[in-house]
């Protein structure tokens, strides 16, 4: 695959999901009470077998199973609490009780994906989302859902199907479970399309129906559920299309097997396909809610050999980019990208955190008593300020994705445009759309074509939504002109007059719920401030090219950028700018105003320039970090956030430096950090020198280009020959990636040739002077970075014009010849200290069946991440494949024995050897985990977990040679 050439990442997924993996929807102890028969009620279970070959004995088809989870093991995402999934077991096993001895292994788990779904796993593994439970009315819908997945794998269909594409590449037995694991693989690079594949899902969907109202319906449950409750889902409306849209083939897929299902229960013997009366349903309504409630967990460490641990004091305080005051300016709210703090105005101190990861800004409630928000899965959750405690949790299940939401102040009402383009309005607790407008907005697709690119450019930011802070009222105006102003209380639409009009057409907020200020004019300038829904015209002002957003209260709105600024507030009376800030989260609530200080505290203000109070939020989650480091000895750790960064001493866990935010450090053994600092108001670009004992603080280089940055111990620049320009940065605010409301994704595609005709120069980070340069008359290679490891390596295209003349370059670096396969990519690996070619291998990706995402390197060995979640280690010396293992890899090692660390879910990490399938050992950490670093010899590993405490861990165990039965052996024996 030639560089920019990108072909959709989900085609290469399409083995996976869709052969391995059946879907619902196609592309405390608690014990369940046993539902009882209708008297007379016999119904026959037939599982049909099919003519098909399967290659596979039930013990094999477990082993499968096994093999296929831990390929898609992160994106399952397991709750981890037993007592949560005992319930959803208890039905499971109800339902297999009905079924005859298969041989195979039947499991129930209780997983956390974004969709509402559920899905079969070859072998006997049965996940079912959260969002589905959330979706769920009773417990005899959960049950026709576990039965239908029940029927998929009774009849072996995931077994036959990969039998079928096996016996295509000439596989015509396996064997044990490594034996399986190697043919999958064989089979991922086959680029096999599997003919037929969607008539073949769509049969086997209609067949694990009929097996699944069988099975549910002699385990006593309602056999009329699982058609009831696949109608809901899939918004099928009721729809069964008939015998001449089917001749036309204008019958959809849902309606189609919506029918299906009612003449499956249809079917039944008499009194068994009777609806039933539902019980109280108090056990599944309890636990439902349990399950709604629960989003984080906190697990039991599973450590031994720890060195120490010690909690990071003072925290580092996260970039803020949502700050609020209620309604009645009683309390604050300050949140970043994994929690929301609660502040009282008076006095200005904390009170409690919410665990918010990746939520959209928070919002009070029109009665300031609680908090409202969601995430991109549109969790809603609702906290009550008094007790401190959250009141409410619901899952919004949208089929059609929502690419732009918004959430009303009182947490009620969710507005959606879906991927077709219609304007939703739902019932966040009972999901019922309360507004539908088909194709209220259409996307602009601008192409542009020149000689040897073409670019394709989708704005996806639809349309201008907001709903008003009292809850009352939602107005939305697209592009394409259709506007809209819906009354949520009355259901009922409101006249749009001409100033709201006006107001609404480019971008606009509510300032009041009874005000609206609008960007109006090619630049701002002929904005407006109207009143609504009457439309009377309150003032006109400039905006500039700002965007107009809201303060709690008071006559202001605030622009976001402005100038050298990331915000500030224009007083609409005098129209002028009072106040500005470089931290893009602020607030006002009249004469008061909130906003993050340099230092990382709260400020309040009071009218006056400096705060008349700080606060220090308590310690949180870290988020998303810019930058790490850690000294050699782990005595000195430096982190930081995108505007904030911090040292500290790791010998007694106290912060020795409170940073501006940087993008680059190392610790020297000058005993100094250098880190790399952006240009702002007061000093340029710099690598800066921070003496660790004396606290003395220096520029220790000027960086005047733009293409320079710092990685560990190295200056890098990529740039075109002959002597680097040097280029002035201008000084735009600094931005925070926000998870704002609006836009869910931006696309852009650009299909061009490879960068070509520049020089990669590495200097020294200390001394600025040159170690090394390599140019690239030809194609610019991939390059990936592992300075841990004191390498870098190239990705060539094997029949690439770049590869030929690196050869030229440097004739040794390709240590054997190459194959004309354009599809191949030889990876060259160069020591960052010297510039010499350490050795290559070639990569065959079997015609693109997966990208190239990561390499590492270390001693003999490299290590190839990919989009299939494999890594496979190889030996440079052989050009041999060493081991591979599946999981998303945090560190690799080499010496003695090739180590590779995976997380296979949040705060576990494994430590494999590459020429096994079972990890040799897990650790597990009360929390999730911000850095890991292992070392290069193997023996000591440190982390930072996700509540800022770190841990150095004695591995030389587990890391040490490992004979054929997995004991520790010599340091010289067994190597690959």
């Amino acid at each position: 695959m030639r560089p920019g050439k990108a072909i959709s990442r989900h085609r290469l997924l399409i083995p996976l999901i869709a052969i391995a993996v059946v879907l619902l929807l196609a592309p405390g102890t608690s014990t369940a009470p046993m539902p009882q028969q209708s008297e007379g009620c016999q119904a026959a279970l037939v599982i049909p077998k099919s003519n098909e070959p399967n290659i596979f004995t039930p013990e094999q088809e477990v082993e499968l199973g096994d093999v296929l989870t831990d390929f898609a093991g992160r994106w399952l995402n397991p709750f981890e609490d037993d007592g949560l999934a005992a319930h959803l077991r208890a039905i499971g096993d109800r339902l297999v009780a009905q079924l005859p001895a298969t041989g195979l292994r039947f499991r129930f788990y209780l997983a956390d994906w974004a969709g509402a779904n559920a899905n079969s796993w070859v072998g006997g593994r049965v996940y079912v989302s959260r969002k589905l439970i959330s979706f769920a009315k009773t417990e005899d819908e959960i049950a026709g859902v576990l039965a239908h997945e029940l029927g998929h794998i009774v009849t072996h269909q995931t077994a036959i199907d990969i039998t079928r594409a096996f016996q295509q590449l000439g596989i015509t037995e396996v064997g044990d479970k490594r034996d399986i694991f190697d043919k999958w693989n064989r089979f991922l690079e086959s680029g096999n399309k599997s003919k037929g594949l969607k008539q073949r899902v769509d049969d086997e969907q209609l067949g694990a129906d009929r097996v699944g109202i069988e099975i549910a319906t002699r385990a006593g449950y309602d056999p009329q559920a699982l058609p009831a409750f696949l109608d809901r889902l899939t918004e099928n409306k009721g729809k069964t299309g008939s015998w001449w849209s089917d001749i036309f083939q204008g019958t959809p897929p849902n309606a189609k097997r919506y029918r299906e299902l009612l003449k499956t229960v249809k079917s039944l013997p008499a009194n068994c396909g009777t609806a039933r009366a539902a019980g109280d349903g108090s056990d599944f309504t309890a636990w439902r809610a349990a399950v709604l409630r629960t989003n984080s967990v906190i697990r039991r460490e599973n450590l031994q050999n720890v060195l120490w641990r010690k909690s990071l004091d003072p925290p580092l305080v996260e970039d803020f980019h949502t700050l609020r005051f209620s309604p009645d300016g009683k309390y604050i709210m300050a949140q970043d990208s994994s929690s929301v703090y609660i502040l009282t105005r008076q006095p200005f101190e904390f009170v409690f955190r919410i665990d918010a990861p990746s939520a959209r800004p928070s919002q009070f409630t029109p009665d300031s008593t609680g908090v409202v928000f969601y995430d991109r899965e549109l969790r809603v959750e609702r906290w009550d300020l008094v007790t401190r405690q959250r009141v409410e949790a619901d899952e919004v299940v949208i089929q059609k994705a929502c690419m732009q939401t918004r959430l009303a102040p009182d947490g009620r009402t969710l507005a959606c445009i879906n991927r077709e383009y219609d304007l939703l309005l739902v019932d966040v607790a009972t999901g019922d759309h309360i507004l539908e407008r088909e194709h209220f907005s259409k996307p602009k697709v601008d192409v542009e074509r020149g000689i040897y690119s073409i670019k394709v450019t989708v704005q996806v930011n639809y349309l201008n939504m907001e709903f008003s802070p009292d809850g009352r009222y939602f107005v939305a105006a697209a592009k394409n002109g259709n506007s809209l102003a819906f009354e949520l209380s009355t259901r009922q639409e409101v006249p749009l007059r001409s100033a709201v009009k006006e107001a609404i057409s480019t971008s606009f907020t509510f300032i009041a719920s009874d005000r609206i200020a609008g960007s109006v004019g090619q630049r701002g300038e002929k904005s407006v401030v109207t009143q609504f829904p009457s439309g009377e015209l309150i003032q006109r002002v400039d905006f500039g090219s700002a965007h107009v957003g809201a303060v709690t209260r008071g006559n202001y709105v605030l622009l976001r950028p402005i100038r050298d600024y990331a915000v500030g507030v224009l007083d609409l009376e005098h129209n002028e700018i009072i106040r500005a800030s470089k931290d893009p989260a602020l607030d006002v609530f009249d004469k008061n105003c909130v906003s993050q200080l340099k230092s990382g505290e709260l400020g309040l203000f009071e009218g006056t320039a400096t705060p008349v109070a700080t606060v220090t939020v308590p310690r949180g989650p870290l988020g998303r970090l810019h930058a790490t480091a850690v000294s050699d000895d782990f005595s000195w750790l430096a982190v930081s956030f995108t505007r904030r960064g911090a040292v500290w001493n790791l010998q007694n866990g106290q912060m020795a430096f409170n940073l501006r935010g940087f993008s680059g450090a190392w610790f020297g053994d000058d005993g100094g950090l250098y880190a790399e600092f952006p240009k702002d108001e007061k000093s340029g670009h710099t690598v800066a020198h921070v003496n660790l004992s004396s606290h003395a603080f220096m520029d220790a280089q000027k960086l005047d280009q733009d293409t320079m940055r710092q990685r560990s111990r190295y200056l890098v620049n990529l740039h075109p020959p002959g002597k680097p320009k040097t280029t002035e940065a201008d000084n735009k605010p600094e931005t925070i990636d926000t998870p704002t409301e609006g836009v869910d994704f931006r696309f852009e595609d650009i299909l061009r040739d490879p960068p070509h005709n520049e020089v990669l120069d590495v200097s020294d980070a200390r001394s600025g002077s040159l170690i090394w340069s390599i140019p690239f008359p030809k194609e610019v290679p991939r390059i990936f970075w592992n300075t841990l490891n004191d390498r870098v390596s190239f990705a060539w295209q094997a029949t690439g014009a770049g590869l030929k003349a690196e050869r030229q370059r440097a004739p040794e670096s390709i240590r054997a010849p190459v194959s004309a396969k354009e599809q191949n990519y030889i990876i060259e690996v160069v020591q960052l200290s010297t510039g010499k070619v350490q050795g290559s291998i070639e990569i065959d990706t079997h015609e693109h069946a997966f990208w190239i995402w990561d390499v590492w390197s270390a001693g003999d060995y490299i290590l190839i991440s990919d989009s299939l979640g494999r890594q496979t280690v190889y030996s440079m010396s052989t050009g041999q494949m060493v081991g591979r293992v599946i999981g998303k890899a945090l560190a690799f090692a080499a010496a003695p024995q090739p180590v590779v660390l995976i997380e296979p879910g949040r705060g576990r990490l494994q430590f494999f050897d590459p020429t096994r399938i079972s990890p040799r050992e897990e650790l597990a950490f009360s929390r999730g985990l911000s850095l890991v670093r292992l070392t290069t010899d193997g023996k000591k590993l440190f982390v930072v977990k996700s509540d800022q405490v770190a841990y150095l861990i004695d591995v030389s165990q587990i890391t040490a040679p490992h004979g054929p039965e997995g004991k520790a052996t010599s340091p010289a024996g067994n190597l690959p």
